[in-house]
């Protein structure tokens, strides 16, 4: 039997779960980060489908908007955040009046140039009965892999990765289940890591996967915690 790092099993998602599977959301609120394209985009579509209000963050608000518009008026809001920048990230988090049922922290980039955060950050690194769980979206058709081309003016590196998108990748809306089913599976225990079923976990239905062993160093989490702390000056008891 697979376990997961605590020794329990990892629990069973049923085989082909998809969106069509969310339950009713009506009542429960959604943060997103990154929810203006690819993963977040489709994730806060079909969380507002099952009837949740859903907000998105977005670094410009005008794009929220059109976002919000496609999606859903009535269930969509938007916040403008910036996370290469902390005082963005406190101004928005003063926003924020409702209580939050489910933040799913989707933002990212990957490849870029080495460059700062206005705060000094390398770009990429930059409780309360609470349950955290993890997902990847395996090999999914989204600007993530443009962006590292685009920051390096690369152009034939940006056209071979649509290439490859467009030939290997699943859709975005199919990379968006893992983090569907993290966010409204029922009885997850804490710590759980969903991805893709399918062959290297790079496309599929969402199942109970593990992490390479480093993921679960105890000690080496405390330290990034530690120095997190210390670096942003905001700490979590």
């Amino acid at each position: 039997m697979t376990e997961n790092f605590r020794g329990l099993p990892l629990q069973h998602i049923p085989h082909g779960w998809n969106a069509a599977d969310l339950p009713d959301l009506s009542g429960k609120r959604f943060l997103i980060t990154g929810g203006t394209s690819g993963i977040g985009k489709e994730a806060a579509r079909e969380l507002a489908r099952a009837g949740a209000s859903v907000t998105i963050s977005a670094r410009s608000r005008d794009k929220g908007e059109k976002v919000r518009k496609e999606i859903s008026i009535e269930r969509v809001d938007v916040l403008e955040l910036d996370l290469a920048d902390l005082e963005s990230v406190r101004k928005a988090a003063r926003e924020v009046k409702d209580d939050i049922d489910v933040l799913i922290l989707n933002a990212g980039v990957m490849a870029v140039p080495f460059t700062r955060t206005a705060d000094g950050f390398e770009l990429q690194i930059g409780g309360w009965g609470i349950h955290a769980f993890a997902a990847h979206p395996g090999y999914s058709n989204t600007n993530l892999q443009s962006v590292g081309p685009k920051a390096k003016g690369s152009v034939v590196e940006e056209r071979a990765t649509a290439l490859m998108n467009a030939v290997i990748a699943q859709s975005a809306a199919k990379g968006a289940l893992p983090t569907l089913c993290a966010a409204t599976f029922p009885d997850l225990y804490g710590a759980s890591y969903i991805g893709p079923s399918g062959f290297m976990e790079m496309r599929g239905y969402p199942k109970a996967v593990r992490a390479r062993s480093i993921a679960y160093d105890q000690v080496l989490a405390q330290n990034l915690w530690s120095v997190s702390e210390e670096l942003t000056g905001v700490q979590w008891r």
